[in-house]
């Protein structure tokens, strides 16, 4: 995907809008995780009382954040989102439109080995409806290095699956030790690193990074 150039999303609605300026919000909600991990972006929509069709070009920091897997809610008829050359970036659009409330779609972004620990902003601006932006945050534990030698291999594998079984002399290693991010270290963030080390397909950034262009649909500019 081609390094985006704006630091902001441009929300453009490519049709009229039966409802006026301001009545309908867009929200965009992340959620935080560590180097590695896939994270969830929400992006929803409120005050919503009839939109003729709707086209959202999304910006980000693409050196931090690598775009995974994009799931349409079906919120909103003649859904197509795909690469513009137009926005020079990823546009999510809705040539249908509809009057419904709530998710658009789920956006899933990979954490890269490059990211630093902070908050990424995603951002949307318009001069038809209201938006709020949101964050993807990356936590500073290294994700797997729970031994704390800078590594991660079969000694922090290890020590995963003894601190789960409550062996003796392992405690809880704590954010380092939950590798896919959903709040629990358990077994299957030892699988993980099992997995990763074997170099499976996957398991690790460099791999996704390859397959991108499989995963993200085709060049497209919203038209019907």
């Amino acid at each position: 995907m081609k390094k985006l150039l704006c630091i902001t999303a441009a929300l453009i609605l490519a049709f009229g809008m039966t409802v006026s300026a301001g009545e309908s919000k867009v929200n965009i909600i992340g959620m935080s995780g560590q180097k590695g991990n896939l994270v969830d972006l929400r992006i929803s929509l409120s005050g919503n009382t009839g939109i003729d069709s709707l086209s959202l070009d999304l910006s980000y920091d693409d050196s931090a954040l690598l775009m995974y897997e994009v799931k349409d809610a079906e919120l909103l008829e003649g859904a197509y989102h795909g690469y513009s050359e137009e926005a020079e970036g990823f546009r999510l659009c809705w040539t249908g439109g509809g009057s419904g409330n709530g998710t658009l779609a789920v956006i899933t972004f990979m954490i890269t080995d490059a990211a630093k620990a902070g908050s990424y902003l995603i951002t949307a601006a318009s001069e038809d409806v209201t938006v709020t932006g949101g964050f993807i945050k990356v936590a500073e534990a290294a994700p797997g290095d729970v031994t704390g030698d800078g590594k991660t291999d079969e000694d922090d594998m290890e020590y995963i699956s003894k601190a789960t079984a409550d062996w003796k002399g392992f405690s809880d290693p704590g954010a380092s030790g939950d590798i896919n991010g959903d709040g629990r270290v358990n077994l299957l963030d030892a699988i993980i690193i099992a997995r990763s080390l074997r170099g499976e397909n996957g398991y690790t950034v460099d791999a996704v990074r390859e397959s991108i262009e499989e995963i993200l649909p085709v060049e497209h500019d919203c038209e019907e």
